[in-house]
């Protein structure tokens, strides 16, 4: 089953499926072509103004750059010892990561992080949210994110398995 795809130009767009390990390069033409697969699990991607896409993969506190060109992936930013799980690269290059303790996820506890960071392409960090002006959490499990262009990131967050919530913050980290 397909649970991301990524359009990278108007003929190529990647695909995974977080079931198996499987990222796949597809040609899109008359005919749907598989070009390249890799052996990776995905939580997520996005791709990058440059056209290369960054990784979030499953069991690892390092977010990774595919170079589209070459098919390689190399480690890109480092956010140990918390695991990136939603991933988005704005309009204005910045990335965004929703990011938490590997641990049990369903079982959230005071000591458990689960925030959003915004970083350069530098790999620099410019904000994190996890709590909002009441000292109250914002996030059970921050699952996928993107923003607009007026800079509102908004997150699907998980609050169990079977609800979801969408959270949309401003700039300073303020719910709307």
């Amino acid at each position: 089953m397909v649970e991301r795809i990524l359009i990278q130009d108007d003929k190529t767009a990647w695909i995974c499926n977080d079931e198996i390990p499987s990222l796949r390069k597809i040609n899109i033409d008359d005919t749907i072509k598989t070009v390249k697969d890799m052996s990776v699990k995905i939580y997520d991607m996005s791709l990058t103004n440059n056209n290369d896409v960054l990784l979030s993969l499953y069991h690892s506190t390092e977010v990774s750059l595919l170079t589209t060109n070459t098919g390689e992936i190399k480690p890109f930013l480092s956010v140990s010892p918390l695991v990136p799980h939603g991933i988005h690269v704005t309009k204005h290059n910045e990335i965004i990561l929703s990011v938490m303790e590997m641990s049990d996820y369903d079982n959230q506890t005071d000591k458990s992080c689960r925030k959003v960071i915004i970083f350069g392409m530098d790999g620099k960090q410019k904000q994190s949210y996890e709590y909002d002006k009441h000292k109250q959490r914002l996030f059970t499990i921050p699952f996928r994110i993107t923003s607009y262009v007026n800079n509102e990131t908004l997150v699907i967050d998980r609050t169990s398995d079977i609800d979801w919530k969408v959270v949309v913050l401003d700039r300073e980290g303020q719910v709307k």
